[in-house]
């Protein structure tokens, strides 16, 4: 359930979500032969270009609790038939787990109720980077997305292409540490980033 909830939680932005979740059903399609995950990787994929290009499909909140279903059921099978190990699961799914904790541990920091809405996501800090950038807002939120989603699944993605590291491998927590060195860093600079700005408008 907790992983479920962190899937929703990050579904704030164009390609983010469904990115990860069509990295999973590649993935999980190479090593696992089932009608259902292709049919899987074929809707993410379609769904993923016209969230992208258009934005204006969404996931909402049924679609979100679904996929984080499908990725963790999928992610069960495959570690108890041992094609993977815990540690790819971990580097696989590193931003909704990950981002969800920072923001719990955020809220509980500021003497905040763990469940008190939160606007201060990694992706909400890369889109207001972004949003100054792009006249398009589509352009910003996709950008946002994407840019996320290549940090962290996709990292795993081209490792799992070029086959540097087995899936059963417990070397992925090395994969696991690199992502959080990425994060930390992204998160810390956007957000001094974005102070600087909000004090450039307020002078």
């Amino acid at each position: 359930m907790g992983f479920i909830n962190a899937v929703n939680t990050v579904d704030g932005a164009n390609g983010l979500l469904s990115g990860i979740f069509t990295i999973t059903c590649f993935v999980f399609t190479s090593e696992i032969t089932g009608i259902a995950l292709q049919a899987a990787l074929y809707g993410a994929s379609l769904f993923l270009i016209f969230n992208v290009i258009s934005g204006r499909l969404f996931l909402g909140d049924g679609g979100s609790y679904g996929i984080g279903a499908a990725m963790l059921l999928s992610g069960l099978v495959a570690l108890d038939r041992d094609i993977v190990s815990l540690s790819f699961l971990a580097a696989l799914y590193f931003y909704p787990c990950v981002d969800f904790v920072v923001s719990i541990g955020r809220r509980i920091l500021s003497v905040k109720s763990i469940t008190a809405p939160d606007n201060d996501h990694l992706h909400n800090r890369v889109h207001n980077f972004y949003k100054r950038r792009f006249r398009s807002k589509n352009m910003a939120n996709s950008a946002t997305g994407l840019s996320i989603a290549g940090m962290s699944s996709g990292l795993v993605l081209c490792l799992y292409l070029y086959d540097a590291i087995p899936l059963d491998s417990h070397q992925w927590i090395f994969v696991f540490v690199a992502q959080g060195v990425i994060y930390a860093t992204v998160f810390i600079a956007t957000g001094a980033r974005n102070r600087m700005y909000a004090r450039l408008v307020e002078s």
